[in-house]
């Protein structure tokens, strides 16, 4: 497990069990320095022109929060932590493909993200 505080990881493991979406839980906290700067977890959306349900992901709605109250510069050098709870414990959360992008855009340099055995990290 790569060294995170307890604190952010208690905190994605809170925002994961706010999620609507029964099957899986995931939350999202975006730090620096121990600062929390924005949290979130997946929801559920629905396309009332065409009556169909999406998942909007735990890491965009914590970006969106984040971006509401703090501008791009503290944001830089940013980590995330995205948490994943389903019915059997703690599960693989990595970020995929799109949210990575939408992570990096904004100047987040690390990501991390719970699997079964611990915590892993994506990249620097």
């Amino acid at each position: 497990m790569n060294r995170l505080s307890l604190k952010i990881i208690g905190i994605a493991q809170k925002e994961s069990l706010k999620s609507d979406v029964r099957s899986t839980k995931h939350g999202a906290v975006i730090f620096k320095n121990d600062m929390i700067l924005g949290k979130g977890c997946n929801t559920r959306g629905k396309y009332y022109a065409y009556n169909q349900q999406f998942t909007i992901h735990a890491e965009v709605v914590a970006v969106i929060r984040c971006l509401k109250r703090h501008n791009r510069n503290v944001i830089r050098g940013s980590s995330v932590l995205v948490y994943r709870e389903n019915g059997e414990g703690i599960s693989n959360s990595k970020p995929c493909t799109r949210c990575t992008n939408i992570l990096k855009s904004i100047g987040i340099v690390s990501i991390y993200y719970t699997t079964k055995s611990g915590i892993e990290k994506i990249w620097r």
